[in-house]
């Protein structure tokens, strides 16, 4: 089960099940990321093919442990050949508090235990898988649409190439050919759910060389053209010069493929979040690692990766950390599936989007154009007002907002959902 960028609890789990007699038991409590990370895999398949799980309880964000800050969870599982399902699955929700009998709640809201295998072990009810299964049939994983998927640019020491709008301006007027290699850069924390909130912070881009679109090779920068720079970065000579993430030279940037990427209009989000914040960035900003990015930007696909159902079905594959912070990394986000939904109702999203873009760029409130995305999204999931509201518990509280009933929602068309108003 070892995995290089595995936690070492992994390996005992190992251990434990191979000091077991036949039929003995293991009982475990642990990090919960093994469940749904990729590092988890090879344990996951481990366990699939050499015990049988008795009890699984994810304890999901609850806080079990007042100083520790990993979520957990509790595998009960026996030395024996894998065989049908006997047990109980639980996933500890908002209404579990401390001092409650766990036990007792298993008891009540556990679930027979699903068939295991190496992919990510998910806890859910008869009414959520089907859920989840409806939203596979009806779109096609982002990473199937025409777009490219990336990493922002890791620096090595953001110190030396991540500089203030001061510091910009100081280059600049030391030698003005430092304008053509300082670009916008975004970090994660500036990103919101449609706008980055730009921090006037600036990213030296001495790229290493890469090859356009159209085959052109693009020679790396030399730092020797840019005297001011190149002061700038001596300064910093000790700490770059050591550093992993660089290119030919320590004053480049590591090789980036698709540096040109950049330059394009773009889809931008926060590793860490606690809901979706996915956010459209301007032609020739940059992003600063481990925030991801994908080019070309779909205003469209924008909508639904924001949107409650987005939000819901990617959370479902990942592991929520203490203080209910999410990972949205690539593997999770990229696994989205999206209906391919004729132009015309594309273009709805597109209007709604371009609308909240433009009160976002004016700090004004958009709240009720969101919630409207939301309807717009089940409605293009064809989901009933059952399904919707499993995603969503405060759905007539929205459905409220807007003057509609769960039957006026059914029989609505997406025309009619962008026409409405807040009553």
């Amino acid at each position: 089960t070892f995995e290089r960028t595995g936690d070492i609890y992994c390996l005992f789990y190992e251990r434990g099940i191979e000091l077991l007699s036949s039929q003995g038991v293991l009982c475990y409590i642990t990090s919960n990321k093994w469940m749904r990370a990729n590092y988890g895999k090879s344990l996951r398949q481990y366990l699939a093919d050499n015990t049988q799980a008795r009890i699984m309880i994810d304890f999901g964000g609850f806080k079990v442990f007042d100083s520790a800050t990993v979520d957990t969870n509790i595998l009960l599982t026996q030395n024996s050949a894998p065989g049908k399902p006997q047990g109980s699955a639980c996933s500890i929700q908002a209404d579990f508090h401390k001092g409650d009998s766990i036990s007792k709640y298993v008891a009540e809201r556990g679930i027979p235990l699903p068939v295991f295998s190496a992919e990510s072990w998910i806890i859910s009810d008869d009414s959520a898988q089907k859920l989840k299964a409806k939203i596979e049939r009806i779109g096609i994983p982002l990473k199937d649409w025409d777009v490219s998927i990336n990493y922002g640019i890791k620096t090595g020491y953001n110190e030396a190439f991540i500089i203030s709008g001061a510091k910009k301006d100081e280059l600049i007027a030391a030698d003005p050919r430092s304008a053509d290699i300082i670009k916008p850069i975004l970090r994660g924390r500036d990103i919101k759910r449609y706008k980055a909130e730009f921090a006037d912070l600036w990213l030296i881009a001495t790229h290493n060389g890469y090859t356009d679109s159209l085959g052109n090779k693009i020679p790396r920068i030399e730092i020797s053209d840019y005297p001011a720079i190149k002061k700038h970065l001596d300064g910093y000579w000790d700490k770059i010069e050591k550093r992993a993430d660089q290119g030919s030279t320590p004053y480049n940037l590591r090789n980036c493929g698709y540096m040109e990427e950049f330059e394009k209009e773009k889809v931008v989000w926060g590793n860490l979040a606690l809901s979706s914040q996915f956010a459209l960035a301007d032609k020739g900003s940059f992003v600063n690692a481990p925030s991801p990015i994908f080019t070309p930007a779909n205003r469209y696909i924008l909508s639904v990766l924001n949107s409650k159902l987005g939000d819901y079905y990617i959370r479902s594959l990942g592991v929520t950390r203490n203080g209910g912070y999410f990972e949205y990394k690539p593997m999770f986000v990229e696994k989205l599936p999206i209906p391919i939904a004729p132009k015309e109702q594309q273009i709805l999203f597109e209007h709604v989007c371009e609308r909240i873009l433009t009160l976002k760029q004016n700090n004004l409130e958009t709240q009720d154009l969101e919630s409207q995305i939301d309807l717009m999204v089940y409605k293009l999931y064809e989901l009933s007002y059952a399904e919707a509201k499993l995603i969503d518990p405060d759905l007539d509280s929205v459905f409220a907002s807007f003057g509609l009933s769960a039957q006026d929602f059914e029989r609505m068309t997406m025309e009619q959902l962008v026409k409405m108003e807040l009553k």
